[in-house]
C-alpha cells in the first residue's frame, strides 16, 4: 500500500466519525483496537466527544455500514504500518477538532 492510500484511510475514518458526532461536539475522540490474525480479525472502538459544558460523552456511529468502513480503514492503516516497518500498533487514538479541522493521531504500541 502506498502512503496516499494510508492518508485516504485516515481521512475516511475522520469523515465517518465527524458525520456521526453530535453537533455540539468541541472535540471528538475515537479509540480503536484491531488484532489481525489468521483466525479472524477482532476490532473494538469507542467514540466520545467533549460537549460545550466540558463533559465527555459517548456516542454511536450512524450504523453498521459506518462501523464496517472504519474497520476496513483501520485494517488498511495498520497493514501499511506493518508493511513499511513501522511496527504493529496496539491502540489507535484519533482526536478531531470539528471547528478547525485539526486531526491528531496517537498510536500505542505493546509495552
Amino acid at each position: 500500500m502506498k502512503a496516499a492510500a494510508d492518508i485516504e484511510a485516515m481521512q475516511n475514518i475522520a469523515r465517518i466519525v465527524l458525520r456521526s458526532s453530535p453537533s455540539d461536539a468541541k472535540e471528538i475522540y475515537l479509540e480503536a483496537n484491531l488484532i489481525i490474525s489468521d483466525e479472524g480479525d477482532v476490532a473494538t472502538r469507542k467514540c466520545r466527544f467533549l460537549n460545550t459544558n466540558g463533559e465527555v460523552i459517548s456516542f454511536r456511529l450512524n450504523g453498521d455500514l459506518d462501523g464496517h468502513e472504519i474497520y476496513k480503514s483501520l485494517k488498511a492503516h495498520k497493514e501499511f504500518f506493518i508493511e513499511n516497518g513501522m511496527g504493529e500498533w496496539e491502540t489507535f487514538y484519533l482526536t478531531i477538532n470539528p471547528e478547525t479541522g485539526k486531526i491528531v493521531l496517537n498510536l500505542k504500541y505493546e509495552e
